[in-house]
């Protein structure tokens, strides 16, 4: 797999938010840029202009029918 370099902006906010997750993941900040795009694609879905938290399959209703 070849890999690109590209560029963005980030505030002094949102780079010392990167450098704590960089951090806390001990990784550097393209594999922590990764690994956030890997979770927002597994972890999410996009409905109606909001990002929602898909429910994982073994926390769903069995019957969707009856209240939990």
């Amino acid at each position: 797999m070849s890999k690109k370099v590209i560029s963005f902006r980030l505030s002094d906010e949102e780079l010392a938010k990167l450098d704590e997750a960089c951090r806390r993941l001990s990784q550097n900040r393209s594999e922590t840029v990764v690994s956030a795009i890997e979770v927002l694609l597994r972890d999410y879905v996009h409905e109606g202009g909001t990002l929602i938290q898909r429910t994982p399959w073994l926390e769903r209703p069995t019957n969707p029918e009856t209240p939990e």
